[in-house]
């Protein structure tokens, strides 16, 4: 009996350790995925933003500069 108990606790050790890994590998990508992806964000922001300024730079420069017919 007591060599079954031993084997038991040692597949749920052996059950145990591999969920665990299968889960840090899991919660790693989870990870990686999102920071990919708040860099893709930050980046298209930054580049609205560029945008957004250089066309209100641009309205500006026109009021500012009458046009001469």
């Amino acid at each position: 009996m007591a060599s079954t108990e031993q084997l038991m606790k040692l597949y749920r050790s052996i059950i145990g350790h591999t969920l665990y890994t299968k889960y840090t590998k899991l919660r790693e990508k989870q990870i990686k995925e999102l920071n990919k992806c708040q860099q893709e964000m930050t980046a298209a922001l930054a580049s609205s933003q560029r945008k957004s300024k250089l066309t209100t730079q641009q309205e500006i420069g026109q009021s500012t500069h009458p046009k001469l017919d």
